[in-house]
């Protein structure tokens, strides 16, 4: 037609326009332009199949997935071997992608060469998950097209030298678009027969399918089963996420329609999803008898029953329960499934939050692992609000249905007690064992055993195999994985690997034991052939395992946390006060001592490893004597992963805390109470850890003080506010009409400047809500000196400082503390003991005085000991130290470009011991070899 072009037609030719123009740019250049081509985009679920040569029956071709390995061949048209093959759904195409991962070239297969670009097999739009039979026989895949949701079979013949279309498969109709799928068997009876429907009696026949009369139009399915020694009938198991349930599919009754057709499922069985969740009390439980001086939270037995409409996601099957992820109610659900025709659903397993016991708590996907060598079973859920990832104990006979508490969770109040959670939400997760174990010469059988430390055991005993080579270059290692593991695949593309069932857990850590290494309160031992390593929890189940060895040893690693040197005192200008001043009788930073004397007490310091009299906290030289001219301080070796980063550190005397600098407050006088009041609505107080004479008070009385005592102790420990504006400047006409004795010169002998203050500036803390705080004045009133109003008119900018105490500050975590209010508004400390070292105050011990780990003046946080004997101390003086070697887990980065990754799913393929990453994005799929932990190929 000529006439005149419609906008949009003039925009395609400008496109076109100026792509020809730049392809001629182009081709003017000396250099040619090359671009990856890449014909995998939104890669979701895989699965795998091992096949023989092509234009074989169905039943010749297929092979279990363990009659392939990772042999290659050099082209796809070689068969001196089985292929291994990968069936990738494409998300946004809806087509399944064929990749020969055994050939060397041309692994993605085009199904079409005649059409321009790359080709796969059709299904419906919006594929949501895959699976295929164990024999090989045919892959199933779930789409959610809008109007045409529904199963595509596609048989393992027709994936190979084809050019389908949509209406070549076998596929039937769903009644709502599905989620996940499964593939269960049916089992055969005690007499080898098979039903085949949910309702037939066993060995009826069956009846005959829709393509010309043959009996199964693409393969008997259960040859398939049978070639894996599970006789039986291959039942999907379907969910339809909108209907709250899921549906039992007869796997051949689907294989088996006619191509095209598109005939509605035959639901076999029907499983509606139930919540079943307690009644909330009537009555809100009480608090157990907390101590007054802190606050503790009322118990949360909860989520209670409500009413929730689940929403299915993930799922696992381990053979006779179903488990099912949910995204809308707090529960995973559990349905026993000794054959898919009689699913019975029982009691959930609970989401739950200690952390935030109100929190409704939802999962997305969910993976349950193999047996341990204990014969235990776990199942891992991430937290589909907060991303983190909660740990089940589902072995048979266990009755707990909530997420495992990490044992001694005090020790590491930077992670949730029930849960393991990242920088970046997991996207996904799976649960392997993976084994490296010595085949046994007797049976070829790949038998696991556990390394065992025993020093009486003979070096050839199978578990002394394992150890740790003295050149830590074999044996139990951070890199070696042998056993069960649990992977998590962030979205930042790394892979996390979490221990659940280390066999070399025995051989990794001290080599004496102790209560300061984590080791627990069983019996101890010494003289293991152990790794070295400074901690019983160098390996913990359900938590992350390291990167490297955690110990510092010459050429091997530097990975024990220490400091990179020794503390260092300044005064509040900034200079250097040496220990050995005999001018100043300077405060001492010194390491507390052991409760019950351990092997050694090491300070890693840079790189050499220093040691600490364990009975006096002092520097020990090379020659055995105590070295008195270095600050010292100890680390916490009980749990590696509290060590989250390194940082500088200062212990400032009475210090600042943070959060206060830029505030402005108004100030009240209490004339009945004989008080200030400050008032800052958002200054959020007892949130950024300040604590009045009164909560001192009640403390020390609970730790055994008397009420003189603690009354006169805490009038000095209490944390007080000091006033950092100055008074309107002598020219302001507000000093033209003074009142009494209000006078700027007045005001200026009382209170000074705020470069020069004075102590009257300073006002204790009596009571602390998150709004306002109950002032009175540090210091003596002079009698005839002006009223605070005078001389401060307006609001106040103001600093608090924590009287006669140090104050600990990390430049990354900050001021820890564990500050809460009460049911009045009053700050108040938590009695959560997973809180209790969070603390960032040293009270001042004795001068000269060893102090022991379990005294009142020794500071203890999740990184160090240390307690601070007396000296000439003066506001504003600081130790200075920076803390090193932090924790860091095994991850494995998957990015292989500069391109970001989007993982989608993992999934484990053993026939080559990989495990397979989905992107969402354009990197297809790429291969992570279990043994080496590298990425070794990726199909784009």
């Amino acid at each position: 037609m000529n006439g005149p072009l419609s906008l949009r037609g003039l925009a395609v030719r400008a496109v076109t326009v100026a792509t020809v123009t730049t392809l001629t740019l182009a081709a003017c250049t000396d250099a040619p332009i090359s671009a990856t081509v890449r014909s995998l985009q939104s890669s979701g679920p895989v699965a795998f199949l091992c096949l023989d040569a092509p234009g074989l029956e169905v039943t010749s071709m297929a092979r279990p997935l363990d009659n392939c390995s990772g042999t290659r061949t050099a082209t796809i048209d070689d068969y001196d071997i089985p292929h291994l093959y990968a069936m990738v759904t494409q998300l946004h195409s809806g087509e399944v992608a064929v990749i020969d991962l055994t050939t060397e070239s041309g692994a993605v297969l085009d199904q079409d060469p005649a059409v321009p670009g790359a080709n796969f097999l059709p299904v419906g739009a919006q594929p949501t998950a895959i699976v295929t039979t164990p024999g090989g026989m045919a892959t199933f895949v779930a789409a959610g097209e809008p109007r045409y949701e529904g199963i595509y079979a596609l048989p393992s013949n027709m994936i190979r030298d084809q050019a389908p279309r949509l209406t070549s498969w076998p596929a039937c109709r769903l009644p709502a678009a599905p989620g996940e799928i499964t593939i269960a068997v049916d089992p055969a009876n005690d007499d080898g027969e098979i039903r085949p429907r949910c309702e037939a009696a066993y060995g009826a026949e069956d009846s005959d399918a829709e393509c010309e009369n043959e009996a199964h139009c693409h393969g008997d399915l259960s040859v398939d089963a049978d070639s894996l020694g599970t006789p039986g009938r291959y039942k999907l198991i379907v969910t339809l996420p909108s209907e709250a349930g899921f549906a039992v599919i007869d796997a051949q009754a689907i294989l088996d329609q006619e191509a095209g057709a598109f005939e509605p499922c035959d639901i076999e069985r029907w499983v509606p999803l139930e919540v079943e969740l307690p009644a909330p009390p009537d009555d809100p439980p009480e608090p157990t008898d907390p101590p007054g001086w802190c606050v503790q939270d009322p118990p949360n037995e909860g989520p209670f029953a409500d009413a929730f409409v689940p929403l299915p996601a993930g799922i696992a099957h381990d053979g006779s329960r179903l488990y099912v992820a949910d995204l809308a109610a707090p529960v995973i659900h559990r349905i026993e499934m000794p054959t898919p025709c009689e699913p019975v659903e029982i009691p959930p397993l609970v989401a739950s939050s200690t952390e935030q016991p109100d929190r409704i708590v939802t999962t997305s996907r969910i993976a349950i692992s193999p047996p341990t060598l204990d014969l235990k079973r776990f199942l891992y859920a991430i937290d589909h609000t907060d991303g983190s990832i909660m740990a089940f104990d589902v072995s048979e006979g266990v009755d707990v249905t909530r997420p495992l508490v990490h044992p001694n969770p005090e020790n590491n109040p930077f992670q949730p007690t029930d849960r393991v959670r990242y920088q970046t939400p997991p996207r996904d997760i799976i649960i392997l064992q993976h084994q490296t174990d010595s085949v046994d010469d007797q049976t070829g059988a790949t038998l696991p055993v556990r390394c065992d430390p025993d020093p009486d055991l003979s070096s050839s005993a199978p578990g002394a195999t394992y150890r740790t080579s003295s050149a830590y270059d074999s044996g139990a290692s951070p890199s070696k994985l042998r056993g069960v593991f649990a992977f998590a695949v962030l979205a930042s593309g790394d892979i996390v690997v979490i221990d659940i069932d280390d066999y070399d857990a025995p051989c990794r850590g001290p080599t004496d034991e102790h209560s300061l290494y984590g080791c627990g309160d069983e019996q101890l031992a010494s003289g293991l052939k152990r790794s070295g390593e400074y901690s019983c929890n160098v390996v913990a189940p359900h938590q992350s395992r390291a990167r490297g060895y955690l110990l510092t040893a010459d050429g091997v690693a530097n990975n024990q946390p220490g400091i990179a040197a020794f503390p260092t005192l300044f005064d509040p200008e900034g200079t250097l006060i040496h220990l050995d001043d005999e001018d100043v009788i300077s405060p001492r930073m010194r390491a507390t001592t052991p409760v019950e004397l351990p092997p050694k007490l090491d300070l890693v310091v840079g790189s050499a490893v220093e040691q600490i009299d364990p009975a006096t906290g002092l520097l020990t030289s090379a020659s055995g004597t105590l070295d008195p001219n270095d600050h010292t301080l100890v680390t916490n070796l009980s749990d590696p992963r509290a060590h989250i980063l390194s940082q500088n550190w200062t212990a400032t005397y009475e210090g600042k805390l943070p959060g206060f600098s830029a505030r402005f407050a108004a100030l009240y006088i209490d004339p009945e109470a004989d008080a200030v009041l400050l008032h800052e609505g958002s200054s959020q107080f007892c949130s950024r850890g300040v604590l009045g004479q009164n909560a001192i008070t009640e403390e020390l009385i609970d730790q055994g003080s008397t009420t003189a005592e603690a009354a006169s102790l805490s009038a000095k420990l209490a944390d007080y506010v000091q006033l950092d504006s100055d008074t309107p400047v002598a020219s302001d006409g507000y000093w033209n009409d003074p009142i009494g004795e209000c006078t700027f010169q007045a005001c200026k002998q009382t209170f000074g400047t705020s470069k020069q203050p004075r102590l009257a500036r300073d006002f204790r803390i009596i009571e602390a809500t998150e709004t306002t705080l109950e002032l009175v004045t540090r210091t003596t009133p002079v009698d005839g000196a002006p009223a605070l109003d005078c001389c401060f008119p307006a609001v106040v900018q103001f600093s608090i400082r924590a009287g006669e105490q140090w104050v600990v500050f990390g430049d990354a975590v900050g001021f820890l503390h564990n500050v809460t209010t009460n049911d009045l508004g009053q700050c108040r400390k938590a009695c959560d003991p997973n809180q209790a070292l969070l603390t960032g105050r040293v009270r001042e011990a004795p001068t000269d005085t060893p102090i022991a780990d379990d005294d009142p003046v020794a500071f203890h946080n999740p990184f160090f000991r240390f307690a601070i004997n007396h000296g000439d101390s003066l506001r504003d003086m600081a130790f200075r130290f920076t803390t090193q070697s932090h924790f860091s887990p095994l991850a494995i980065n998957t990015a292989t470009g500069e391109l970001e990754v989007q993982p989608t799913r993992a999934t484990y393929l053993p026939s080559t011991g990989e495990i397979v990453i989905s992107d969402g994005s354009i990197e297809g799929i790429t291969f992570l070899d279990l043994s080496a932990l590298t990425v070794t190929r990726q199909y784009f």
